[in-house]
C-alpha cells in the first residue's frame, strides 16, 4: 500500500532533526513540540515501545 509506505517514510524522516537514540515516547514528545503533522504523529504512536537509533529503525518498526 503506497499511502502506508509514505506515512512510514515521512514519520522516520521527521525524526532526523531529533537527537537519537530516543525512546518512542521521546520521539512523540519532540514531534509534538515541533508541530509535526498528524500523519507523522500517527506513525510514531503506532511503533512498538523501545529505543530507536535512527530513521531506518523507525521505518522498520512502523512497517511491521
Amino acid at each position: 500500500m503506497q499511502h502506508g509506505t509514505d506515512r512510514v517514510h515521512r514519520g522516520a524522516e521527521g525524526t532526523r532533526r531529533h537527537q537519537l537514540p530516543a525512546t518512542k515516547d521521546q520521539l512523540i514528545e519532540r514531534a509534538r513540540a515541533n508541530n509535526a503533522d498528524t500523519d507523522i504523529l500517527a506513525v510514531l504512536e503506532d511503533i512498538p515501545d523501545g529505543e530507536y537509533g535512527g530513521p531506518n529503525e523507525i521505518s522498520k518498526a512502523a512497517a511491521k
